[in-house]
């Protein structure tokens, strides 16, 4: 037996165990000793368990029904990689495109979301959604360098102000990639310069996920500019920093876009074009406070730790925080990057704070404290920003076209397809190649800047509409209910060649009359329905005899009603019809299922 202790105390008890003799020692003294110093057992074990309290609650956050369409043609894409085994080059999915160079996919990511659809449908994805989240908030635990406490507040504040740019898109494996490099970075930073070999792996597996790795090369440049300038022991990181670099810059281009990925990174945020969509606008104050309002206590904390002495410098944190700072104003889109270079900043602000309760508070009440107001901000988020009807697993079928594309492919018409753009992503998962679309998000990679601005712009201008739907031979439109009252498609609605065959609270679709059958008109058409008039006529009817006209629009409504019986419209505008016709039982009837999909829903809708 040997009992080496250093407390003096215990220094007769070592001698006599050392000499043998046989002398009375200081047992309880010794195995106190011995118990201080011995490592626990449970305490690690434990406290990653709670780690796992914010990363788990950020995670759930991203349990969300799809609203989106832009997920769906990443699943299709990543099936086309596995069935032919090879990166798409050409286009196979749009007519518009057929054939010409696809510059860039996020093959990665679209494998990743393909395997997950495959295995488990839409719970798949969510759930794959959801692991990206918990591997978000983990690696932001690691790189806040915290205590768990202002770890789990300042995840909170992330997940909070970040939550609207979190919809299914590989954009998420951005902000996990963003992470880690930033975690990687602070480590080499802090004395362990080997974490700098990590990054060219980093930005192959990032080129390869989604289009953002660019601003990584800018987060290492800070890096690598700040520890030229830095104290001499940090100043041999520059060299190593330029090595990694230039390997990080060719690990970039091995992917199927090569240096299109490089060139074109920040090229996106300065298009005009993409401005149109709400993702890529400039960010305003109403925005900011009904997106992202979490960002102003997350920059007070990064504020408070930044002007602790020993971090008042000008260095690599600031530089990529002024940088995402700006390209957040540029486009919402970037608020998750900004946010992540806020993290180290906002710990050290979150723990000064919690030290500042400590001659009031138990350590371990305030650390408490952190955590469960951390996962409250969360779950506040979650519940206040997301509808009801969003929550859970699913599609909200009241944003994506399920139904439409159902209809299509069980009833094909004739020609080519003219879709909305924000149609043409589940549009190409649901029907391409067999019916190839028109556009859909793939945006720059496969589209010109030229034709993607131009088919923004064809439902309100009926010229454009009518020279697209001439150049690229197009049989039938499938349009957004959005986009139903412009002046193109209205136009469209309007003509007698064209008649409407679907329409629901999504889309619409029109088919070119001489494309298709007079047995597929009568089964399917509505020729006496407009979307662009239908509520002023219905609201223009009387009681009494009805002219043809108005017979023929009523027998429309209600066959509308039987096809699609989950159309909030199609229910609104019978309960309209049925109000002026004094039908009094149909219309409670109408005006009742009005308010219940209304409800389901979450949407606020007052019936007629």
């Amino acid at each position: 037996m040997l009992c080496r202790v250093t407390h003096s105390a215990d220094r007769a008890f070592e001698f006599a165990m050392l000499t043998g003799q046989r002398r009375a020692f200081p047992f309880g003294a010794c195995i106190r000793g011995a118990q201080a110093r011995m490592p626990s057992v449970t305490a690690p074990a434990r406290q990653r368990l709670l780690w796992l309290i914010p990363s788990i609650a950020f995670g759930a956050t991203l349990l969300f029904r799809i609203a989106s369409s832009d997920v769906w043609w990443h699943v299709r894409t990543g099936q086309w990689i596995v069935e032919h085994r090879a990166i798409p080059v050409l286009d196979p999915f749009s007519h518009t495109m057929a054939n010409e160079s696809w510059r860039y996919t996020d093959a990665l990511a679209q494998v990743l979301y393909y395997f997950a659809y495959e295995s488990a449908g839409v719970a798949g994805l969510t759930v794959l959604h959801a692991a990206i989240g918990v591997a978000i908030a983990l690696t932001l635990g690691r790189l806040a360098g915290a205590s768990l406490g202002a770890s789990s507040l300042v995840i909170g504040l992330w997940g909070a102000s970040s939550l609207a740019a979190l919809a299914m898109k590989p954009q998420v494996f951005s902000y996990l990639a963003f992470a880690l490099l930033l975690w990687l970075l602070k480590r080499a930073d802090e004395g362990k310069p080997r974490a700098l070999y990590f990054l060219p792996l980093l930005f192959a597996l990032w080129s390869n996920l989604h289009r953002a790795g660019t601003l990584g090369l800018f987060a290492l440049g800070a890096y690598g500019l700040a520890w030229l300038f830095s104290a001499e022991k940090r100043r041999s990181l520059a060299l190593p920093a330029v090595g990694v670099g230039l390997l990080s810059t060719l690990a970039l281009t091995l992917n199927s876009g090569g240096l299109f990925y490089l060139l074109s990174g920040f090229g996106i945020t300065t298009r005009s074009d993409f401005t149109v969509l709400t993702d890529w606008q400039p960010l305003s104050v109403a925005t900011l406070v009904e997106r992202h309002l979490a960002i102003a206590p997350l920059m007070l904390l990064w504020l408070i730790g930044r002007f602790r002495p020993k971090t008042s410098r000008l260095d690599a944190e600031l530089l990529i925080v002024l940088g995402t700072a700006i390209l957040t104003l540029r486009t919402g889109r970037f608020m998750p990057f900004f946010a992540t270079a806020l993290v180290a900043g906002a710990a050290r602000g979150a723990e000064a704070l919690l030290d500042w309760t400590q001659p009031h508070v138990r350590r371990s009440l305030s650390q408490a404290a952190g955590i469960l107001l951390g996962v409250a901000i969360l779950a506040v988020a979650y519940t206040t920003r997301l509808p009801r009807s969003y929550w859970g697993v699913g599609i909200v079928e009241s944003r994506v076209p399920t139904r439409a594309a159902s209809f299509l492919a069980e009833h094909p018409p004739g020609g080519k397809m003219w879709n909305s753009f924000n149609l043409g992503g589940y549009l190409l998962f649901a029907l391409a190649p067999v019916q190839k679309v028109f556009i859909d998000g793939r945006n720059d990679t496969v589209y010109g800047g030229s034709f993607f601005a131009e088919t923004l712009r064809a439902p309100s201008d009926a010229s454009v509409l009518a020279k697209q739907i001439a150049e690229h031979d197009v049989g039938y439109v499938v349009a957004q209910q959005a986009d139903l009252a412009g002046p193109g498609l209205a136009a469209l609605a309007a003509d007698p060649g064209w008649e409407l065959v679907y329409w629901d609270d999504v889309a619409a679709v029109f088919v070119d009359q001489s494309r298709v059958d007079e047995p597929y008109l009568r089964s399917y058409g509505y020729p006496a329905l407009q979307p662009a008039t239908a509520l002023q006529h219905a609201a223009s009817l009387r009681p009494g005899p009805q002219s043809e006209a108005d017979a023929a629009f009523l027998r429309d409504v209600e066959r509308r009603l039987s096809r699609t019986p989950s159309s909030i419209g199609a229910h609104y505008l019978a309960a309209l019809a049925y109000r002026q016709l004094h039908r009094p039982q149909d219309y409670e009837r109408a005006r009742n299922r009005v308010l219940q999909l209304s409800r389901e829903r979450s949407v606020e809708i007052t019936p007629p």
